[in-house]
């Protein structure tokens, strides 16, 4: 591995604490995750995102290097995402409202 890289890994660890919008953590973060429910993890196909009570509600796909694969607005309650096109790996989640945004890793097998 060349000098100053990450492995998949550690770029995965370094990524979950990143918020690329603002560069910073807060605690509309940290409270935005008690809204949200995504399952299973790992998944195969089709995962569920429940929102409860968020507005606005979209969803982000990125890949462990941060590049957005796909987005879609998250409009019910609980929405159902279809993950089949995926490779198998891991990805980031995010959901942003306008409560504010939480990121979650989910592998796909």
């Amino acid at each position: 591995m060349p000098v100053g890289s990450l492995s998949a890994y550690q770029a995965a660890v370094n990524w979950q604490d990143f918020n690329p919008i603002n560069a910073t953590l807060n605690s509309a973060n940290f409270a935005l995750k008690d809204h949200l429910k995504l399952y299973p993890n790992p998944v195969k196909n089709q995962l569920s995102i429940d929102t409860q009570s968020l507005t606005n509600a979209t969803l982000d796909v990125l890949d462990i290097n941060g590049n957005t694969l796909f987005k879609e607005p998250l409009d019910a309650a609980t929405n159902t995402i279809n993950t089949s096109h995926l490779s198998d790996g891991m990805y980031f989640f995010k959901i942003s409202s306008e409560e504010g945004s939480a990121t979650t890793k989910v592998i796909k097998i």
